[in-house]
């Protein structure tokens, strides 16, 4: 999702879209999935069908992804239970669990 959003923004920026423009996910039928983990987070499954995350406002090309998606990735986790996303460190930077 972080390359695809930063691909849209550069072809939003290459056809000289005018900023500030808005972000948001929808994800449908998504009820009962879980999301991938480690032995060291026990996730439940997502607890709605349509998961509709928070509108964000772009005002810059070039924001940085991973931070911005943070808000999106934790209301995703948050439907199945977690407290948030667990791809990023303590200090809230982009740290994507590979196991």
């Amino acid at each position: 999702m972080i390359a695809a959003v930063r691909t849209y923004l550069d072809a939003q920026r290459h056809a000289a879209v005018p900023l500030p423009i808005f972000l948001a996910l929808s994800l449908n039928g998504v009820k009962g999935y879980t999301l991938a983990s480690n032995q060291y987070h026990r996730i439940e499954q997502i607890d709605r069908d349509l998961l509709l995350t928070t509108p964000l406002l772009i005002e810059d090309f070039d924001v940085d992804v991973p931070a911005f998606l943070r808000t999106t990735f934790d209301s995703i986790w948050q439907a199945a239970g977690a407290e948030g996303s667990i791809n990023y460190d303590s200090d809230g930077k982009w740290s994507p669990r590979t196991k």
